[in-house]
């Protein structure tokens, strides 16, 4: 796989500028079989992840019509990183066999492992911050896989038509979803919410209330979760697809027709994006893409001289980012906020976050573990309650302390500088013909990963149909049409600088919405982020000297290096199956089969049955939120049965014993502490013990301390203690009611 060393550079003109001017390496269109397989698999599933509304929650909407797609599970996630990562591995192991330099990107990886396995020790949440800590390393560690088996020019070509394929679809789906299934979706819940709410469905859910919110508010989200993820991936394919707009029309003027063709393709492109970013209603978004598009043009006017200052253009870059977020801070310590609405939310965010990094300053707090910080340090006047610190930088900072904060910008560096350094490639390439099989090949890969991963309820008639129209069908066309595009802006060194300042105008563009976003720590935005740092890293169009990955082994150390290898890879991937991927797996079929089972036949017997065929609530002992489940199930039970009865009595105790699990297993969840108190309380409105009202104020009590400032926890605590006092007269009862009331007042 070695090319030979280029030749010297030679100065040529080009588009009416002097430019340096490298020759291509050679044999460009040529890849290995094994290269070529393992693209397809990772371009496949780090594709679809753009289509598929991904979720550590385990989210179902049980509420709405049998036709909608139910929601993902963490099972979901589990699968589908368990797939990038034994390819990733796979392409480490053949294609390296420990005979790499330790660089730059290797230390930040490291980095990055080490800093999720020591916030792991200390989070509250285990089984949230082992998978998403996980999650983080795997896509890390699948970009530089990616950036391994990018062997020829017309591979980027299609990594970068399916990204673009992916943010269309998607921007297609926020066009129906404004046109009519907002509407459909809420005509429907309005009609059957009494009669849901009556049966099964809690009125107080939070998954309840977001999606209600979300409806009424109309903000498209098109496949993905929240529509600032949506917008975030939207604003980096727009900056794209401007790329490759301004490329066609630096095409040859010999040929007005085709140069009129393609430029009408990229402007049907970017004109479907920028709908659909416009309709996520993701004010950050559309800012950030107009930073980006300002980027792009003014770099665009200077690349003559980028091209000759590499590495000032990155210090430069750097330097606006970091006087960015130099600039906000300065502003929000001084003024003690930020300008607007939604900025002042996020300074409240931030600040709950620095206290929580206080009390956790080297270790962090475990990815995905911000919503209890926040609930236990945010102040009374925010009224939102968020997972997540909407801040790369600080979220990085918070949930893996100092080694994870330095991974990240390391990697994050890496990533900048490839993109920056690919306008330096200026060289003509030849045209290269149509890939057939392998464009045929990265269709199959991604649309059959989205359709069984997506939650589709493809039983449902007329679904079948719908997907092939409005998935396969828009993602076919928009893949056909940019790889189309893609092709011939490449081939020239006047257009092909304007399709690399796009990625990295796409790059930059996504780092300055995570100044107030998260799209980098979903599944979906850290693969398109991830895809566009390999397409940077993608050496066929510069200089390249052989990696250490592609020089023959010596014979005598081949053994040696190959078992070594062959040990460490079969030892990461066991360690996933171990922390992972089997206990999530476990506890995710045994909660499916016990909500089956309790729509069958719900009752206790039938509950503990379904608990014992899996092996009860120790297939995972990091689960918190699976005892929770099985709580609620329980009580849902008691409720259906005589008050009072010794069956509703039984029920209680039992569904209490499970909220009793959950909340120890993660001492700092609300949600479990606060269901632990509703049980219990409803257990002392029955009895006329004083102790089962003790039982019931201590519980509330506990909820309060975990989520100070609501005040309905605070009304429920304090009637619990003045139900106490009515029984006790103990004048400290009555002191504890007192202050829970003035505190919800």
């Amino acid at each position: 796989h070695c090319h030979p060393r280029s030749t010297p550079a030679k100065n040529v003109m080009t588009a009416g500028s002097e430019v340096n001017r490298q020759p291509a390496a050679a044999d460009a269109s040529a890849a290995p079989l094994f290269d070529r397989i393992f693209f397809v698999i990772l371009v496949g599933v780090l594709c679809a992840r753009l289509l598929i509304p991904e979720s550590l929650y385990r989210v179902a909407f049980s509420f709405l019509p049998e036709a909608t797609p139910a929601g993902t599970t963490a099972a979901t996630s589990v699968w589908l990183d368990g797939i990038l990562l034994v390819a990733a591995v796979l392409v480490m192991l053949f294609r390296c066999r420990l005979r790499v330099r330790i660089g730059a990107a290797h230390v930040a990886l490291g980095l990055l492992l080490l800093s999720v396995v020591i916030s792991l020790t200390a989070a509250h949440d285990k089984r949230l911050a082992a998978n998403a800590g996980a999650e983080l390393v795997v896509l890390a560690g699948a970009g530089f896989a990616l950036t391994r088996v990018l062997r020829a020019r017309w591979m980027v070509h299609l990594l970068l038509a399916a990204l673009l394929a992916s943010g269309t679809t998607n921007a297609v789906k926020c066009t129906t979803q404004r046109a009519y299934e907002f509407d459909d979706s809420l005509q429907y819940w309005e009609e059957h919410k009494a009669e849901r709410i009556a049966s099964d469905v809690d009125s107080n859910s939070p998954t309840l209330i977001d999606y209600e919110r979300r409806l009424r508010s109309v903000e498209a989200f098109g496949y993905l979760s929240h529509p600032n993820v949506t917008g975030s991936c939207l604003a980096m394919c727009l900056l794209i697809t401007g790329g490759m707009l301004a490329g066609a029309w630096r095409l040859p003027a010999g040929q007005p027709s085709r140069k009129a063709a393609v430029a009408l393709v990229a402007g049907a492109l970017a004109m479907a994006l920028f709908v659909g970013l416009w309709l996520t209603g993701s004010a950050g978004a559309l800012v950030a893409a107009a930073c980006g598009g300002i980027l792009l043009v003014a770099l665009g006017l200077g690349r003559v001289w980028v091209a000759q200052h590499l590495r000032t253009t990155f210090a430069l870059l750097a330097a606006l980012y970091v006087g960015v977020i130099a600039t906000g801070a300065a502003y929000g310590w001084l003024r003690g906020t930020l300008p607007s609405t939604s900025l002042a939310f996020r300074w409240q965010y931030w600040q709950a976050g620095a206290c929580a990094f206080r009390h956790s300053p080297l270790t962090g707090i475990g990815r995905e573990n911000f919503r209890g910080a926040y609930l236990l340090y945010k102040a009374p006047e925010s009224t939102e309650e968020v997972t997540n610190a909407h801040d790369l930088w600080l979220s990085l900072l918070v949930e893996l302390g100092p080694l994870g904060l330095a991974a990240g910008i390391l990697l994050i560096g890496l990533a900048t500088y490839a993109a920056v350094r690919g306008l330096a490639e200026t060289d003509d390439h030849p045209p290269v013909g149509p890939r057939i099989g392998a464009a045929i090949a990265v269709a199959l890969s991604v649309l059959v990963i989205q359709a069984v991963f997506s939650g589709e309820p493809f039983a449902a008639p007329g679904i079948p149909l719908l997907w092939a129209t409005l998935v396969a069908g828009v993602w076919l066309l928009a893949f056909l049409s940019s790889y189309s595009v893609i092709a011939q802006v490449d081939e020239h060194v006047a257009t092909a600088v304007w399709l690399s300042l796009g990625v990295l105008a796409a790059v930059s563009a996504v780092l300055i919405h995570n100044l107030i976003g998260f799209s980098l720590l979903t599944p979906a935005g850290l693969s398109l982020f991830v895809c566009l740092a390999a397409a940077g890293f993608a050496p066929t169009r510069r200089r390249r000297t052989p990696h250490a990955c592609d020089v023959p082994s010596v014979k005598s150390h081949n053994v040696m290096r190959t078992a070594i290898s062959a040990t460490l890879a079969a030892g990461t991937i066991g360690v996933y199956l171990w922390a992972v991927a089997i206990p999530t797996l476990r506890a995710e079929a045994l909660l499916q089969d016990a909500l089956a089972t309790m729509q069958r036949r719900p009752t206790l017997a039938a509950l503990r049955a379904a608990l014992d065929r899996h092996g009860g609530l120790q297939v995972d002992n990091w689960d918190a939120e699976l005892p929770r489940r099985i709580a609620q199930l329980a009580l849902a039970v008691g409720k259906g049965s005589q008050p009072a009865s010794r069956q509703w009595l039984s029920d209680l105790h039992a569904a209490e014993e499970y909220a009793r699990v959950a909340w120890e297993r993660n001492p700092n969840s609300y949600a479990s502490a606060r269901l632990r108190a509703e049980i219990l309380e409803l257990r002392a409105a029955n009895s006329s013990s004083s102790q089962a009202w003790n039982a019931a104020a201590a519980a509330w009590e506990t909820a309060a301390d975990l989520y100070p400032t609501d005040p309905r926890t605070r009304i429920n605590a304090g009637n619990a203690w003045f139900e106490l006092w009515k029984r006790s007269q103990e004048p400290t009862h009555a002191q504890a009611a007192e202050r829970h009331l003035e505190a919800a007042l």
